[in-house]
């Protein structure tokens, strides 16, 4: 798949630099207006951490805006942005980043009987449940049901302020 490759490419990329996990410092919160707010554990904002986290919650916005990403692929954007940390914190981390997405009402969740069918809305009530069965976030077997997240409006503004934020700070 190129969208595929073009991850693996840009995930060597950014492999280049260390990245501590993202529960070890401050925690993204997102606005409803799309401003990436953090909510420091001990009362002061550390700003390395803000720039991690955004990276994490920009490479989770944008699998939502290529397609509809799997859960799974969440997982597997932040071992690419952390191949350093366990693959199960990564998950805890990919868990707590869609739902606080979730929260702002930046992505939806649907359900889908792989390879890849049509995509059903699913129901707000069973979020929490289905975002807690570790199988929600494993690559499903063929025919078997996944769980994708797509990026909505409001989660496409956020990440375009991201894109713009950082292409300044570059420039």
């Amino acid at each position: 798949m190129v969208r595929a490759a073009a991850r693996a490419d840009s995930a060597s990329a950014q492999r280049s630099h260390f990245e501590p996990p993202l529960h070890s410092g401050p925690y993204a919160r997102i606005s409803r207006e799309g401003e990436i707010l953090r909510v420091p554990p001990a009362g002061k904002p550390d700003p390395k951490s803000m720039i991690e986290g955004d990276k994490s919650l920009q490479a989770l916005l944008w699998a939502g805006i290529e397609d509809y990403a799997g859960l799974w692929e969440a997982v597997w954007e932040l071992n690419s942005l952390r191949p350093q940390v366990p693959e199960s914190e990564n998950r805890l981390s990919a868990e707590r980043l869609v739902r606080e997405l979730l929260k702002e009402g930046h992505v939806r969740l649907f359900e889908s009987r792989e390879p890849y069918e049509a995509l059903t809305p699913l129901p707000a009530n069973e979020i929490d449940l289905v975002l807690g069965k570790p199988q929600s976030w494993a690559e499903p077997a063929p025919n078997g049901v996944s769980i994708r997240f797509g990026t909505t409006p409001s989660g496409e503004g956020v990440n375009n302020r991201m894109v713009a934020r950082s292409t300044s700070e570059t420039s």
